[in-house]
Order: C-alpha cells, then sequence, then structure tokens
C-alpha cells in the first residue's frame, strides 16, 4: 500500500476518523505499507489510522513493514487496543511500534511489540508519546528501539505526558 496517509485496513483516505463505536477484532496485516510522498509528510499505520472515542482494535497484530516520512504506528496512529501485537519493521519521525499517540481517551492494554522501532526524531517500543493522559497498561516490549540520529527514545513510551497511567509494563 503507497499512498500520503497509509494504512493496512482503515485509513483517513478510506474513512475519516471512526469516531463512532466500532470494534475491529482478530484481523491481521503483512506485508508493507509505506506513505513517503514527494511533497508533504506522509504518514503510515499497520492497521488503522485514527480510530477515536469509541474505537477498539482488539486481538489484532501488525507483521507488515511499516514506513513513513512521518509518523508511525505498527498498530494505529491513535485508537483503544487491547491484546494486539507488532511484528513487524516500523520507521518515520515519530514512531510508536504499537500506538504513535495516546491520548485521554486511548488506552492501550495486555499488548506486545516484537518488532524494530526506527525513529528519526521518537522513538518509543509500545508508544510514541502520550498527549493529554491515557494509559498504557499490562505490555510487554521485546522488541529493539532505536531512534536515528537522536532524539526521545523510550523502552515502553518516549515522552510522558502527566495525566498518563504507565503501570505493569515490561
Amino acid at each position: 500500500i503507497k499512498a500520503e496517509c497509509a494504512s493496512g485496513i482503515l485509513s483517513r483516505g478510506h474513512i475519516n476518523r471512526l469516531d463512532s463505536y466500532v470494534d475491529i477484532k482478530s484481523c491481521s496485516m503483512h506485508g508493507k505499507v509505506i506513505s513517503i510522498p514527494e511533497e508533504n509528510q506522509g504518514n503510515a499505520s499497520g492497521l488503522v489510522w485514527s480510530g477515536g472515542k469509541g474505537c477498539c482494535v482488539v486481538e489484532c497484530y501488525n507483521e507488515a513493514d511499516v514506513i513513513s516520512n512521518g509518523l508511525s504506528g505498527g498498530i494505529a496512529w491513535s485508537a483503544n487496543i487491547s491484546n494486539c501485537a507488532n511484528l513487524g519493521i516500523v520507521k518515520g519521525k515519530r514512531v510508536g511500534a504499537l500506538v504513535t499517540n495516546t491520548f485521554g481517551y486511548s488506552k492501550v492494554v495486555n499488548c506486545l511489540n516484537l518488532g524494530i522501532v526506527l525513529g528519526e526524531e521518537i522513538s518509543g517500543g509500545l508508544v510514541a508519546a502520550s498527549d493529554f493522559g491515557g494509559k498504557i497498561a499490562n505490555c510487554i516490549n521485546y522488541g529493539v528501539c532505536m531512534e536515528i540520529p537522536s532524539g526521545a527514545r523510550g523502552g515502553i513510551l518516549a515522552i510522558l505526558d502527566r495525566e498518563t497511567t504507565v503501570q505493569d509494563n515490561y
């Protein structure tokens, strides 16, 4: 998949945002998701670009390489995700193996990363950054998390907002 904003299953290009109460369950992505437009910053995610408050991504995994010159998330840019895993390479400027950003409504629970995270500015082993809260709990990162050439890096979370709950992660 190649586009300005690319996602393996649902993207801004196809469905703007899943703001309603939708569950995405038992899905997987394989291959490559690439978003590197010539003029703009591209963004990419393995499964869903933006889930919104009511969207839950449950029991899904990504084995695809997710590559952009902007924001990249192995599962999503932002969504509620549980029991999900990333096994692919996730590369971009601001990168989270599972989710790029959590917001006040976002929860990342019972998830796993076994993939490689390569961020030019921000690299999070599970989540790149928390904005305005959210929750990251009971997750495990066994993957490799690197930033190229310098920036913020964290095995679980690279940038922590004071209102974010981070508990029982390894």
